[in-house]
């Protein structure tokens, strides 16, 4: 499940990095901000799927793409790290 759990993180980050407008990624990225909450609080720890939920949510209310690019590249950092160590 935690292959699933990943592939859905790198699903969302890649739409809300390549989204054109901070509108469009809101309704792009909320069905999958509830798929990925529920998935993550239900089969993963409450701490990630919170971190997720706040990230997904500066993400989308922003408008600078800069910042939710630097914000992606540090959680997929720290997914990753979180991988190895489990």
């Amino acid at each position: 499940m935690c292959t699933n759990i990943i592939d859905l993180v790198k699903h969302v980050l890649f739409f809300s990095t390549t989204s054109i407008s901070s509108t469009f990624s809101a309704y792009v990225l909320l069905p999958y901000t509830i798929a990925l909450l529920y998935i993550s609080i239900i089969h993963a720890k409450l701490l990630n799927s919170l971190l997720i939920l706040i990230l997904l949510t500066v993400m989308t209310l922003t408008s600078n793409s800069f910042i939710a690019v630097f914000l992606c590249n540090h959680y997929k950092t720290s997914l990753s790290a979180e991988v190895i160590a489990s």
